[in-house]
């Protein structure tokens, strides 16, 4: 039998990773393996691997890594020569409810080599449902959002009101809150109260910057820096933040990457499209979404009806629109009727964010050598911007990060935010969520989740998925019929160096 992988450390804690080493060699003797990639790169930063291997799955695990394993004891084998495997792909923000193209959400990001993701706004028994009925393999988190005339009655709730909250979205499955303030804006002290309801129970909290004083710009931000001073929490997608409405938009990231090296207790993803996601609604005149106002007074469009008629027919605004399994971007007049004939409830997208600021904050880095801004994401999902992968590798490529960088954003800190101790590695005994790349035409083109295939050369043939839940919603996804895992609280919002 090969050498199986150990992190490096003490003589204590080799003896322990050999011992849990050879159990599992012990396991795989008397188990056939489910699956064995062959001739793979790996590339493992927890366990300091890049190099060609094997890696043997089974049970939904990786049991064995080596430079060689016989495949006779194998059920399924893959010769991989020439590409990269890595710890399954994590989307810390995606969106995969029915209120965002979720009956398509699973398989564009499975298609995309995701294996994780955490969906931000919820609702969160629609997004179960989805899964139920569209999944394709995947782990989902939910936190449900906390949204004035949606979840809450108006823009400041009480306490009591966000706590009945808490406690109805964590029985139904989700992990905590999400703020869409740059969206659907709650007071100041109505955000504040949703951070302190979420810490005092142990949630996970993310906020949209952006409240009744400011918008979804770098203002907003700075605000839900001071808001969120001293408390544990994920400002979701900084390069939104970053389109310059105070100055230059490369000197807004700047700012924030140093504001986030500053505050330690915040954690942050960007994403690298140029294309954002909004609500393309309109009510007397008027696009719901505060943030939709914002992109079309930025493109010098009236924020009315008239003047998001006019941003669609110009291609200013995308229609987003299911079209062969598929969620798509539509412009010019045919888009404008489907919004009309959908009377304007759709999803829209603007291209909006400045490809300067987005390759800037995927690559900064803290005077200590580890990176400004956690992780890269996608706000995607049934939102059609699902390229972590594909730009990611592009500034790999380009050499702008390393592929161990890329690993390292994309599932290593991912995984720390969200408390999953079992992924972001490939090490003896971690869950066998492995994404195989294709570096040369910068693709996935294999997936396993849970150590079962979810999609192979863009195909996707997984279904179902499994439900990132705390222990008080494991009731409510298995009624659903979904299998489940329960994460720790206490694990959310870590974060090592890995510089």
């Amino acid at each position: 039998m090969g050498q199986g992988l150990r992190p490096n450390g003490s003589r204590d804690e080799e003896l322990a990773n050999h011992f849990n080493y050879l159990w599992l060699g012990a396991i795989n003797m008397v188990c056939e393996i489910d699956i064995l990639l062959k001739n793979v790169r790996v590339i493992d930063p927890i366990h300091g691997v890049d190099d060609v291997r094997d890696i043997a799955v089974a049970g939904g695990k990786v049991v064995e890594i080596a430079e060689s394993i016989p495949p006779r004891s194998a059920r399924d084998v893959h010769r991989l020569e020439g590409y990269v495997a890595v710890p399954g792909i994590i989307d810390s923000h995606v969106h995969a409810s029915a209120l965002t193209g979720g009956v398509c959400a699973h398989k564009m990001m499975a298609r995309a080599g995701v294996t994780t993701a955490l969906e931000m706004a919820g609702p969160v028994d629609s997004v179960w449902r989805i899964m139920a009925t569209h999944g394709a393999g995947l782990n989902i988190a939910c936190i449900h959002a906390v949204a004035p005339g949606f979840s809450v009655a108006d823009q400041s709730p009480s306490s009591q009101d966000l706590q009945t909250l808490f406690d109805e979205v964590t029985g139904k499955g989700a992990i905590g809150f999400k703020v869409l303030g740059g969206h659907f804006p709650l007071t100041p002290e109505a955000t504040l109260r949703s951070m302190e309801v979420a810490e005092r129970n142990r949630g996970y909290f993310a906020i949209h910057a952006g409240t009744t004083e400011t918008g979804s710009n770098f203002k907003g931000f700075l605000e839900a820096v001071e808001l969120g001073r001293g408390k544990k929490l994920h400002i979701a997608h900084i390069n939104s933040y970053c389109r310059g409405t105070e100055d230059s938009a490369v000197n807004e990231a700047i700012l924030a990457a140093k504001t986030l090296e500053e505050n330690p207790n915040l954690f942050s993803e960007s994403y690298l499209s140029p294309l954002n996601g909004t609500s393309g609604r309109m009510m007397d005149d008027l696009p719901v979404s505060k943030a939709t106002a914002l992109c079309l007074e930025r493109f010098n469009m009236e924020p009315s009806y008239n003047g998001m008629k006019h941003a669609i027919e110009e291609g200013i605004a995308q229609v987003i629109v299911q079209e062969g399994g598929e969620m798509v971007l539509k412009k010019g007049p045919g888009a404008v009727k489907i919004w009309e004939d959908a009377a304007t409830d759709l999803m829209v997208s603007f291209d909006i964010n400045p490809a300067e600021t987005c390759f800037f904050l995927a690559m900064a880095k803290k005077g200590d050598g580890n990176f400004s801004v956690d992780a890269i994401s996608t706000d995607g999902g049934g939102l059609p911007r699902n390229v972590i992968v594909e730009s990611g590798l592009a500034l790999v490529a380009f050499k702008a990060l390393s592929l161990r960088d890329f690993v390292i954003k994309t599932s290593i800190q991912p995984a720390q935010m969200l408390g999953l101790t079992g992924k972001g590695s490939l090490g003896v005994g971690a869950d066998a969520d492995i994404t195989v790349l294709d570096t040369v035409r910068n693709k996935a083109v294999m997936s396993l989740s849970s150590g079962k295939i979810i999609m192979y050369r863009g195909h996707v043939i997984g279904s179902r998925g499994k439900a990132l839940t705390l222990t008080q919603g494991k009731a409510y996804v298995e009624s659903i019929g979904l299998d489940f895992e329960t994460i720790n609280p206490e694990r959310f919002f870590q974060r090592e160096s890995y510089k």
